[in-house]
């Protein structure tokens, strides 16, 4: 029986690139002005920049400090938003307000993470981590 290939080592910066995506696969300098409906919150990847109201609907600029793959999404629903700040990182879990029952274990549960893989692997390199609930329906 073959054995089963291992990981890249991590000092290994030519497969830096080499992601889920496959190696041709491009980064890009991310960001996103989003709008819905006054009570809907619109979210993406990036950094939140700056939240206003204009004629009836929501408004939601986001920007990634760095490239970012060419990979994203956006969502936008009457979310609940319950976070902490956990050395420097934002946990964010935004939920439908009806359920909340396990809001503060994800939030538990990503501070532990936090504090293993930073200390056995390296320091986060984001400024938040965020959970979003959405639909089942594609």
């Amino acid at each position: 029986m073959k054995p089963a290939q291992r990981e890249n080592k991590l000092e290994d910066s030519t497969k830096y690139h080499d992601a889920a995506f496959g190696k041709s696969s491009d980064f890009i300098n991310y960001e996103a002005v989003i709008s819905t409906s006054a009570e809907q919150t619109a979210i993406t990847s990036g950094y939140l920049q700056k939240q206003w109201q204009e004629n009836g609907c929501n408004y939601f600029h986001y920007k990634m400090d760095a490239p970012i793959h060419d990979f994203f999404v956006f969502l936008s629903g009457k979310y609940q938003l319950t976070e902490e700040i956990h050395n420097g990182v934002k946990v964010a879990v935004y939920y439908h307000p009806a359920h909340d029952m396990n809001v503060q274990k994800m939030i538990d549960a990503v501070k532990l993470s936090l504090d293993i893989y930073s200390r056995e692997f390296s320091p986060y390199q984001h400024k938040q981590i965020q959970i979003i609930e959405f639909p089942r329906y594609r």
